[in-house]
């Protein structure tokens, strides 16, 4: 049935650059799993599940090739799934995160998004980020668990003053606060809380990241049909309509760092 299912699978593919089949047609039958860990701004914006997760999935459904389920699950269920090879989808990721040599032992998308954890600060008294020692003697909201890469060894040393909160609200309403100078977060984060907190024009980005990174959709080797179907979705998002409403919808669309957001 894979290599069956696989020949559907392909037979949509010229039609995904297009648009997505009509909800006319036969439902799937093969009911694809799908976990994410996110819980949060713009992954999760509520109870009920709804995202950017849920869009993105949505947005395959109407392809009417796989039917797939997402389920937003704790990080250490998704990790026990994955120890025991359970067969599914992970959206939003980077191999980096996913435990070791995870790149060779999952099937991996193109890139969805291109991502930074961006230097934040207030526009009133911004932070122009040139490497860790320009934070040095600073204040930094630091998410509780978090690791930020390149600043732990001058945090350990009290260089970099970690101030611990417990979500990216409380980080983005200390710096416009003054309480703290400075933080990092992860762009795809940040547009979409600074849009529901109502600071627009009011947080600076610095124009050189912490890091960059890419997130995929990782797909599990059993799958190798879905993996296949995903990646030709993938390849055409850049100018598949939807999905740019969908990213404008949560603040995503293409912003410039180095001066006070107009998003």
């Amino acid at each position: 049935m894979p290599f069956v299912k696989g020949l559907v699978a392909m037979a949509f593919i010229w039609a995904i650059h297009i648009t997505p089949v009509l909800s006319q047609q036969a439902r799937p039958t093969d009911e694809v799993q799908v976990w994410s860990y996110y819980e949060s701004l713009p992954f999760k914006i509520n109870e009920a599940g709804e995202g950017l997760s849920q869009d993105f999935f949505d947005l395959l459904n109407q392809y009417n090739v796989f039917d797939f389920k997402l389920e937003v699950i704790p990080r250490v269920r998704l990790n026990y799934y994955l120890s025991q090879d359970y067969s599914g989808v992970v959206p939003f990721v980077n191999w980096q995160w996913m435990g070791k040599h995870s790149k060779e032992k999952y099937l991996w998308s193109a890139p969805l998004l291109h991502d930074r954890n961006e230097i934040i600060s207030s526009i009133e008294s911004p932070v122009q980020y040139s490497g860790p020692q320009s934070l040095e003697g600073k204040s930094f909201a630091a998410i509780r668990g978090r690791k930020y890469a390149g600043l732990e060894a001058l945090m350990a040393q009290n260089k970099i003053h970690r101030k611990f909160v417990y979500n990216e609200g409380s980080v983005l309403m200390l710096i416009h606060s003054g309480r703290v100078k400075t933080s990092s977060m992860a762009r795809t984060l940040l547009m979409p809380h600074i849009k529901k907190h109502q600071l627009q024009g009011k947080i600076f980005i610095s124009k050189m990241p912490l890091f960059s990174f890419t997130r995929h959709i990782m797909t599990s080797k059993s799958l190798p049909d879905v993996h296949e179907f995903i990646e030709g979705v993938v390849e055409g998002l850049e100018k598949n309509i939807k999905w740019q409403a969908i990213l404008k919808k949560y603040g995503l669309e293409n912003k410039q760092a180095g001066n006070c957001l107009k998003c």
